[in-house]
């Protein structure tokens, strides 16, 4: 079965966040290449998202978090979703090096 995929405001404001640093740090087209790209591993998730393991603070915020890795070397992130019926809910996209998510983070 084929599921929706809504990325919620947090995520998107992540992604927004993301290509600014990325134009900043290295260029327009670094920025487009990797929305791209992880506009392309989101849409992954239509098929089978429950595939992908649980995040690592889904039990401290008692919250079922899954996390789908994007990237490589460097330049790695964690997409934080749930699963309700045959919906996705992207909630963060986040660096890799980043802390765990808290409660606030949410």
């Amino acid at each position: 079965m084929e599921h929706f995929i809504i990325v919620l405001p947090k995520a998107k404001q992540d992604i927004r966040h993301n290509v600014d640093w990325l134009q900043r740090k290295y260029s327009d087209q670094t920025a487009s290449r990797w929305q791209s790209a992880v506009t392309r591993t989101m849409r992954t998730l239509k098929n089978n998202p429950s595939r992908f393991a649980f995040a690592s603070e889904a039990n401290d915020l008692s919250v079922p978090l899954r996390e789908l890795i994007h990237g490589k070397r460097r330049i790695v992130y964690r997409i934080l979703f749930t699963i309700t019926n045959n919906t996705v809910y992207i909630h963060r996209i986040r660096n890799a090096a980043q802390d765990r998510l808290g409660e606030d983070d949410f």
